[in-house]
């Protein structure tokens, strides 16, 4: 992934692949985190947590297929506040979630273990 970070970190707009087509998608988070503003398709069921999140804090669009795609990459081009408000939203959501992990385990332990 070493490759693709340092190509989504000279994008402003990012377009994540294998989610226009039923292949499960790509992960979107590291897109995201970067604070680009970032596209995807309807095929991302491999990252339903990511998509769902990025999508409930309007960090991320998902387009419908290709001329959604085209349509809303020249929203993005010609309306860069638009397109830096979903990069700044996809940040943060991003920024949230960091340790959700970390922070299920400790729950299982407490709930495991009680005190």
């Amino acid at each position: 992934m070493g490759d693709l970070r340092k190509f989504y970190s000279l994008a402003t707009i990012i377009f994540v692949g294998r989610s226009l087509v039923p292949m499960g998608g790509s992960d979107m988070a590291e897109a995201a985190a970067l604070g680009k503003c970032t596209l995807f398709g309807p095929y991302a069921s491999n990252f339903k947590q990511t998509v769902d999140a990025l999508l409930a804090g309007k960090g991320a669009i998902m387009v419908k297929d290709k001329e959604d795609l085209l349509k809303q990459m020249q929203k993005c081009l010609t309306e860069p506040d638009f397109a830096k408000e979903i990069a700044r939203n996809g940040q943060e959501v991003i920024r949230k979630n960091q340790g959700a992990t970390q922070k299920t385990i400790d729950q299982i332990a407490k709930f495991l273990n009680p005190a």
